[in-house]
């Protein structure tokens, strides 16, 4: 059974109970607990016997002209258990989050070459639009 989650400060993630590909980079305990005591931020995980198989971070972006909107800043799901609906219900749990922050909207920027990612999203009926990005780092 897959369950859901989100973290919470003073939450801690045991780097060998965590799937391959789910993270894109080796978690630092120091930037989890800040990631996590900032309420702007959500991090959800999805486990399958204690093993972290999925993770949604999300981030509440606030507008001086209109509500506030989440972004989804990164989706990750090991290769086993793709197409299994976990990065679905991980966006589902996400909405909630959204709608607790009274979020108007949810959006994802991915890259045009992700494919996969592209496919996904617009599996779940959002539509695609053309958006170019200007990288300052």
């Amino acid at each position: 059974m897959i369950g859901i989650r989100r973290l919470r400060s003073g939450d801690a993630l045991d780097p060998a109970r965590i799937a391959r590909n789910v993270f894109d980079h080796t978690l630092k305990p120091d930037c989890l607990e800040a990631f996590l005591a900032d309420p702007g931020h959500a991090l959800l995980i999805a486990e399958v016997e204690g093993e972290v198989i999925g993770q949604l971070r999300a981030l509440r972006v606030r507008h001086p002209d209109k509500a506030p909107e989440m972004m989804i800043e990164n989706l990750g799901v090991t290769p086993a258990w793709h197409r299994r609906r976990v990065a679905t219900d991980l966006v589902t749990a996400a909405r909630a989050v959204a709608e607790g922050w009274g979020a108007v909207g949810v959006f994802v920027l991915t890259e045009t070459g992700n494919g996969a990612a592209r496919a996904f999203y617009r599996s779940l009926g959002w539509p695609e639009s053309a958006v170019r990005l200007f990288d300052a780092s």
